[in-house]
């Protein structure tokens, strides 16, 4: 598995390549809801509204490793953070014979206040 933060998000639409792309697999929702996600991105004040990442696998993904691998990185990255109080969505690209599972994570915790994803 690799894991790489992808962008600490100034653009206010991270769903452009990541959902609305047109791809020879389509692009899938695991976790979240992109509307939700979206609305927090384009309400948070600060310059950096979202962190996107990707765990990418060589290997074919079962559906139930795939929520147990998100269930245990969110357990370590959002470590002491009730999971309501973070936005976030998971998406799932299969296009490039990998299993890539893509987050977005709003910067914006759900009281309003500044949130940055562990980045280490």
């Amino acid at each position: 598995m690799l894991h790489k933060i992808i962008c600490h998000g100034i653009n206010t639409n991270p769903f452009d390549y990541l959902i609305n792309q047109e791809r020879a697999v389509p692009a899938r929702v695991i976790l979240g809801d992109e509307a939700m996600v979206q609305e927090s991105i384009n309400t948070c004040p600060h310059s950096r509204k979202y962190t996107s990442l990707v765990l990418s696998f060589e290997e074919e993904v079962s559906e139930v490793s795939k929520l147990e691998i998100i269930k245990s990185y969110e357990e370590i990255a959002y470590a002491g953070i009730d999971d309501s109080d973070i936005m976030r969505i998971w998406i799932e690209h299969r296009d490039k014979a990998r299993t890539e599972l893509h987050c977005v994570v709003s910067n914006q915790h759900r009281s309003g206040r500044r949130w940055q994803h562990y980045l280490h």
